[in-house]
């Protein structure tokens, strides 16, 4: 009796082991099935918005298209304020000498349009790296791969 019921649990064992496994090879034949019907033009979409690298990329370029307007602007102004033979309670109307200065740095005529172009020329390259990246990804992309899967039987 003991041994029927032993050879009965084990029986159904293997046949739940059996089953559960046949299961998941169903279920990898029905992502098989999925990736298959996924259209490259989609993929193409989703990847160049979500790829990390290009989005990266894509940052750079736009830190140097930022970059170019500051090169071509003048330095800050300084304002400066100089108190002269002050007494001894700290009082500005009452020092014997104020200057008061404000003070700007000009370059050389031509410079800041040398440092525009630089910065322009800066963001090109940036640029020409985000197109070469989104071409990269999408020959990666399309191009054919081989996938090969072995199944095992449940022994």
């Amino acid at each position: 009796m003991k041994r029927n019921r032993r050879r009965l649990c084990v029986a159904i064992t293997s046949v739940l082991v059996m089953f559960f496994s046949s299961g998941l090879l169903w279920a990898q034949d029905g992502d098989l099935v999925l990736r298959s019907k996924l259209a490259l033009p989609e993929l193409i979409q989703e990847v160049l918005a979500r790829n990390p690298e290009l989005v990266a990329a894509r940052k750079q370029w736009e830190a140097a298209t930022n970059r170019i307007a500051q090169a071509r602007s003048l330095d800050d102004p300084i304002l400066s304020v100089q108190l002269w033979n002050v007494p001894q309670p700290f009082k500005a109307t009452q020092a014997d000498n104020t200057i008061f200065g404000l003070s700007q740095n000009l370059p050389f005529p031509g410079k800041l349009a040398l440092k525009g172009d630089v910065a322009s020329r800066s963001a090109e390259m940036s640029e020409q790296s985000v197109r070469a990246k989104e071409r990269e990804l999408v020959a990666r992309l399309s191009r054919p791969t081989t996938i090969c899967f072995s199944r095992r039987r449940p022994s």
